[in-house]
């Protein structure tokens, strides 16, 4: 039986959302690998808090943006090691069925998800970026020049080409925040801060949360010290931060977490095609959902 999501998280949604009637959840994946255990974990909590929130008269949308301009970094899937660092997921193409990668990774989730019966809206980073009103609430943030003590200084060359300009990456540089042209292709993306990940990246989370009016940021319990970046940014911006739920994470075979980047899992959609899904989500949902789960003992 699928347990109830954690109180605290559904009393703060039914709190801020019951005026409005309705609940906006956020899901950020990079298409660098399988749709694993750990997402379909996550899919199955956006699924019960659907559930629960609207037994209180909250209607819930979901939407997950597959990241394909994502940057690709050293440590991806074992079949995609040959990208470069500097180069983007939408860049490559499957050789065998000749699509790219993002639009794997997008069709093996929406698969999912229609095996789960959750309806989920998968969007695009590249349409988003290209959207008119986020690119204005970007250059906006940009032009205030607001100072984050949480952000290290880190200098990097700037491009800021004449024409459309994707705001992907954006830097404490210079005693400013300046975007990064990744169109220009004149300046290579590597702004990252202490414990490795994108400086950008969180800034551009605290804008997507803006922009699609999310209430909640689903990730698992490893990404804590992006979430937290981000709440920052988005509390000194606009004074409002996106809720987190308590999601511990799912063990790969190895003992480690499941990681696109170790393919120490059997993609979900194997288990789809195996007709084993409902034994899996069972599994994944029975335990409280905070507690990390060891590898799920696979039927014989």
């Amino acid at each position: 039986m699928t347990r109830p999501v954690d109180r605290e998280t559904l009393q703060v949604l039914t709190e801020r959302c019951a005026g409005r009637g309705v609940c906006r959840i956020y899901f950020d994946l990079a298409p660098s690998g399988n749709v694993h255990p750990g997402i379909l974990r996550a899919l199955l909590y956006a699924r019960q808090l659907t559930v629960q929130l609207a037994q209180a008269g909250i209607r819930t949308e979901t939407l997950i943006r597959v990241n394909d301009r994502a940057p690709v970094r050293s440590g991806v899937s074992a079949q995609r090691r040959g990208a470069s660092s500097n180069r983007r997921w939408r860049d490559f193409v499957d050789p065998v069925s000749g699509r790219s990668w993002p639009t794997l990774f997008r069709e093996e989730l929406e698969a999912t998800l229609y095996a789960l019966g959750f309806d989920a809206h998968v969007l695009e980073a590249s349409s988003l970026y290209s959207d008119p009103a986020f690119q204005d609430l970007a250059w906006d943030i940009i032009d205030r020049h607001r100072f984050f003590p949480q952000m290290r200084q880190t200098i990097y060359p700037v491009s800021r080409a004449t024409g459309r300009m994707y705001v992907t990456d954006i830097i404490w540089h210079d005693g400013r925040l300046t975007a990064l042209c990744l169109e220009s292709r004149q300046t290579q993306i590597v702004s990252r801060d202490f414990d490795g990940g994108l400086i950008g990246y969180r800034l551009e989370n605290a804008l997507m949360w803006r922009h699609l009016g999310i209430d909640l940021d689903l990730h698992a319990a490893n990404q804590s010290f992006n979430y937290s970046a981000s709440a920052q940014i988005s509390d000194a911006l606009f004074g409002a931060v996106a809720a987190a739920p308590r999601l511990g994470i799912v063990l790969g075979d190895d003992g480690k977490m499941v990681s696109k980047s170790r393919c120490n899992f059997v993609p979900v959609i194997d288990t789809v095609r195996q007709g084993d899904i409902h034994a899996l989500c069972e599994y994944l949902s029975a335990p409280p959902w905070w507690r990390d789960l060891r590898p799920w003992p696979r039927p014989r």
